[in-house]
């Protein structure tokens, strides 16, 4: 068996670091800038007006605010008395002397298992004076006794509910 030997050639180092390459590529980039700048402009323009729609956009829909009939009816006032208040029917008697005409809505928020979002639930009637405005019907008729439940989307969704289930 014989071995020869191998030596292995290496290529100089770059003496000036290969600064001539990065001048060309430099020379390429501002030849094409110049030949290019209207469509480069073009498109830093769209992008600014569309960060722009965007960003006022997300203002105005973060500071809109809902209005008060959407939070308490036609009511010019809304008094909340705690379910757990032992003079509740006092307290109802009392704001009726005072206000005269009052609509009494009983609400809760009942948690859902496996949600982070809670159900509203609410007791009130569709016909009132002041809380109408708050409650539409999409489908099916609104409750007429204490065993029937009108329900949103969300919460047939969430139960697996149907108009007409018991």
């Amino acid at each position: 068996m014989t071995s020869t030997p191998v030596t292995e050639h290496r290529a100089p180092p770059a003496e000036r670091g290969g600064v001539a390459a990065r001048r060309v590529v430099m020379r390429w980039a501002w030849r094409m800038f110049r030949h290019e700048w209207h469509q480069q402009l073009l498109v830093l323009s769209l992008l600014t007006v569309a960060m722009a729609a965007t960003t006022m956009g997300l203002g105005l829909a973060a500071n809109t605010r809902s209005t008060e009939a959407a939070t308490f009816g036609t009511a010019d006032l809304l008094i909340t008395i705690p379910g757990s208040d032992p003079n509740l029917t006092a307290d109802i008697a009392a704001s009726k002397t005072s206000f005269g005409s009052v609509e009494v809505i009983e609400h809760q928020q009942v948690a859902v298992p496996g949600s982070a979002n809670p159900i509203d639930l609410r007791a009130e009637d569709p016909l009132g004076a002041y809380g109408h405005p708050m409650l539409r019907l999409d489908a099916g008729r609104y409750p007429s006794g204490p065993d029937e439940v009108a329900v949103t989307n969300r919460v047939a969704t969430i139960f697996n509910l149907r108009i007409g289930n018991a």
